[in-house]
């Protein structure tokens, strides 16, 4: 899961809550147990997505050196 660094602005996609295809949120965390990414997004609780869900909007100028 280090593709999605807390921090990451990610996009949402084929999720069948289909009203978050296409957002934007912030990876918040991960839950390894589960594999999967704890998102952010605007108007939404934090969800627990698929890495296969998600598509990495972030640069790496936008992180830290920790990934924060």
């Amino acid at each position: 899961m280090s593709s999605y660094p807390k921090g990451a602005y990610v996009m949402a996609h084929s999720l069948q809550a289909s009203a978050m295809n296409g957002l934007i949120g912030t990876v918040i965390g991960h839950d390894a147990e589960r594999c999967r990414v704890q998102v952010l997004i605007e108007d939404f609780a934090a969800r627990a997505i698929k890495p296969a869900n998600l598509i990495n909007m972030s640069t790496s100028d936008e992180l830290d050196d920790d990934g924060e």
